[in-house]
């Protein structure tokens, strides 16, 4: 997805992890494959990209989950 972006755009992706990091249980999307913070950040080369964002956000209104939330701005 990335190679798509053109210089000065955005990539944003969003994932949810499979294992709650506060209290170690597994999540909904426990059988699911998803994008994680750190697997987005090392493929993403830091000469190129800017990371604005790329941190796990607790998802508390929806019960027990956590969201992978990148959002990185092309550079060249």
């Amino acid at each position: 997805m990335a190679s798509g972006v053109a210089p000065g755009g955005t990539l944003f992706l969003v994932g949810h992890r499979p294992i709650d990091p506060a209290t170690g249980k597994p999540t909904a999307a426990a059988n699911q494959v998803q994008v994680s913070v750190e697997s987005a950040a090392a493929g993403l080369d830091p000469s190129g990209w800017e990371l604005v964002v790329a941190e796990d956000r607790p998802r508390a209104v929806a019960g027990t989950g956590v969201d992978a939330v990148i959002l990185a701005k092309r550079v060249s």
